[in-house]
C-alpha cells in the first residue's frame, strides 16, 4: 500500500505521513483482513474508533484519504473489485470561529516569554501576521534595519513541526 502511494505522489514530503498513518492506524485495525473481505462497515468502524479515541476530525480525514487512495491503486491493479473507502461519508471538520488575543493577553504573553530564545519569533508572529511556515523560514538577513523592512522570501514546509518542537524542548 505505501509503495503505491509513494509512486503516485512522487514527493518525499508525503511519504512519512502515509507511512505513519498506515503503520499507526490502518494496519492495527484492518491489517488482519484480506482486501477481498474489506467492507464499508470496516472502514466506518475504523473511523468511528479513531474519533472516539480522541483523534481530530482532520486526522481522521487523512486516515480515510490514505486508505481511499491505496484502495484506488488496488482497484487499478485488479486486486479488488471496488474501493469500499470511497463509499463512506467522512466526518466534516467544524471550523471554530477564531478568537484573537486581546491587547492585554498579548502583552501578558510577551511578558512571559521575555528573554526566551524564541522571543523574536513570538513577537513576529503576533505583530506581522505571518503564517507559521513563513515565520520559520525567516533568516536574519531578511531584515533590513536601515529600511525597517522585512522580506519574506521562503517558507518552511512540512518539517517545521519537528524543528519547532525540538527548539521548544531544548533547554
Amino acid at each position: 500500500m505505501v509503495r503505491g502511494q509513494r509512486s503516485i505522489i512522487g514527493a518525499s514530503v508525503y511519504f512519512p505521513l502515509y507511512s505513519d498513518i498506515t503503520r499507526l492506524h490502518l494496519l492495527p485495525e484492518l491489517g488482519r483482513l484480506r482486501l477481498s473481505k474489506l467492507q464499508p462497515q470496516h472502514v466506518e468502524r475504523l473511523l468511528r474508533i479513531k474519533l472516539e479515541a480522541g483523534l481530530s476530525t482532520r486526522r481522521v480525514q487523512y486516515i480515510h484519504a490514505v486508505l481511499r487512495r491505496a484502495l484506488s491503486c488496488a482497484v487499478r491493479w485488479g486486486l479488488v473489485a471496488r474501493n469500499v473507502a470511497g463509499l463512506i461519508d467522512v466526518p466534516r471538520v467544524v471550523r471554530a470561529e477564531v478568537q484573537p488575543l486581546t491587547p492585554v493577553e498579548i502583552q501578558g504573553f510577551l511578558d512571559q516569554v521575555r528573554g526566551d530564545r524564541l522571543e523574536a519569533l513570538y513577537v513576529m508572529a503576533l505583530s506581522m501576521g505571518l503564517r507559521q511556515g513563513e515565520l520559520l523560514g525567516l533568516r536574519w538577513d531578511d531584515y533590513d534595519s536601515e529600511a525597517g523592512s522585512l522580506a519574506v522570501q521562503r517558507s518552511s514546509a512540512c518539517k517545521w513541526r519537528s524543528r519547532f518542537r525540538g527548539a521548544k524542548e531544548s533547554p
